[in-house]
């Protein structure tokens, strides 16, 4: 073998293993990007047709259909004196409230409830409980005691954060403070995240809101009436 037939021989070599680490290298990136496709796919969630009704409204809210906004019929503002709230019942569903106060620092449900052993020794606890839980230890209180903490929780506080939507796509919890529920087109894959601050907030939030929204009725503050 000359010397010429060597060199090209290496030099042949050289490329087939180049070219086998390049198509090694190809298919890899091929299978990442195929996964990535696949991923995008499970969590897009597609815009309702007309062909496919849309499941927000038709499997998950119980509603009655009527022609003209005139049929629907006027429901009642409550207040209850139990709770020192307001209250409304929708669905079978009782919402109840009052108009809360908005500030900087985080408010979090006490874990405990019931059972917390500050709110049993009489004290307030500095984390919130909900009225309709604490009206069930009258009489295990001092009158006294049970007045004080019900005056105490019946205003809500909330945080200001907690009125915001996190736009995060990751099931993390990124924004603890903020609402992750609320987009229409990624509620059903938002449901996967830590949503525990939406469970405490939301109830107690749309009382707030819908209190809010009465005042501005009351000061003529909306020109569409129907």
């Amino acid at each position: 073998m000359s010397l010429t037939e060597f060199c090209d021989k290496l030099l042949f070599e050289a490329n087939k293993g180049t070219l086998l680490s390049l198509g090694r290298q190809i298919v890899t990136l091929s299978q990442v990007m195929n996964s990535m496709i696949d991923i995008y796919n499970k969590r897009r969630i597609t815009e309702p047709t007309e062909k496919e009704p849309d499941p927000i409204v038709s499997d998950s809210i119980p509603h009655l259909t009527v022609e003209s906004p005139t049929e629907v019929p006027d429901a009642k503002l409550y207040y209850v004196k139990q709770y020192e709230q307001y209250a409304v019942r929708i669905n079978g569903h009782l919402i109840h409230g009052n108009i809360g106060i908005i500030g900087n620092k985080q408010s979090t449900s006490c874990k405990y409830h019931n059972k917390c052993k500050t709110v049993l020794s009489g004290k307030i606890c500095k984390y919130y409980h909900d009225v309709s839980e604490l009206v069930h230890l009258r009489g295990l209180l001092t009158c006294e005691a049970y007045q004080k903490i019900m005056r105490h929780y019946k205003i809500p506080y909330f945080s200001k954060q907690s009125f915001l939507h996190d736009t995060s796509s990751s099931c993390k919890v990124y924004n603890c403070a903020q609402r992750k529920l609320g987009n229409r087109t990624s509620l059903e894959y938002d449901i996967c995240k830590d949503i525990h601050n939406d469970v405490d907030n939301r109830p107690l939030q749309l009382a707030h809101d819908m209190l809010i929204w009465l005042v501005m009725c009351k000061r003529n503050l909306f020109d569409i009436k129907v």
